[in-house]
């Protein structure tokens, strides 16, 4: 594994993305010394190891377990069964775009991976309530979720965009998480991470795979659930192999595969 990427990119430096699965203890015995090594003589990876720890400190002050999983749960799934409704639905689309925007507007902002030469970012918080600790996921990750995690959808984007989140289990049920019926949510341009406003907790057995829809042009939410729908069959239901669906409107798809406990 290459943890340098090239002078024209980042220098001689380690990426984000390095950092943060190193300081997660993701790496192996051999990656941890290479990482080790440069940061013995790289002052500003240390410096930025330094920051994404006090991110995380940061954010797990403002944010504790009980603010983060509080309030009415979201996606508390069973097999074959709908998640309950979030606490915003029937409200009019601009007053749930303005809950949206609102909720955690001054959150750091942590654990991105964003799309080259894009406006928009998106992450995945997950936090345990039995460590009490929190982690990021980028887009594209694998995660193995344990009893009573909790998941946040957030987003950062330059220029209003309409956002819907989709979720798919092993059994080929397909959920709107938000919103949960018409057209998606217009949000505002935001400089700080916002995350959607509910916690999610995905259980009973299996996989689930969620996908997190941005578009510059507005659409409707069952046009994400379709655009699902016609990806899965495309993959013959592996959610392994199940790419990114795509359809009109200018749009950008971040998806996460989760383990369930």
């Amino acid at each position: 594994m290459t943890l340098v990427e090239t002078p024209s990119s980042h220098g001689n430096h380690l990426p984000e993305l390095a950092l943060r699965r190193y300081r997660a203890g993701e790496f192996s015995a051999e990656q941890c010394q290479e990482t080790d090594r440069h940061l013995a003589v790289c002052a500003p990876c240390r410096s930025r190891l330094r920051m994404l720890v006090e991110e995380q400190r940061a954010f797990e002050r403002e944010i504790p377990f009980e603010r983060f999983a509080g309030g009415v749960e979201r996606a508390r799934r069973v097999p074959r069964q709908r998640p309950r409704r979030i606490w915003f639905a029937g409200l009019g689309g601009a007053l749930a775009a303005a809950a949206v925007a609102l909720f955690l507007a001054r959150t750091p902002a942590t654990g991105f991976n964003r799309t080259k030469g894009s406006t928009v970012q998106a992450t995945v918080r997950v936090a345990s309530a039995v460590a009490s600790a929190q982690r990021s996921v980028p887009p594209g990750s694998q995660e193995v979720l344990e009893p009573g995690d909790r998941v946040r959808l957030g987003y950062r984007s330059e220029e209003p965009r309409y956002l819907a989140a989709v979720s798919v289990d092993d059994t080929g049920e397909i959920t709107l998480l938000y919103p949960e019926t018409g057209p998606a949510l217009a949000i505002s341009p935001t400089a700080t991470t916002t995350y959607l406003p509910d916690s999610l907790e995905f259980t009973g057995e299996g996989r689930e795979k969620v996908f997190l829809f941005l578009a510059r042009k507005p659409f409707d939410s069952m046009a994400a659930k379709q655009a699902v729908k016609t990806a899965l069959e495309s993959a013959k239901g592996d959610l392994a192999i199940l790419a990114n669906p795509t359809f009109a409107g200018g749009q950008q798809v971040f998806s996460w595969l989760f383990r369930k406990p």
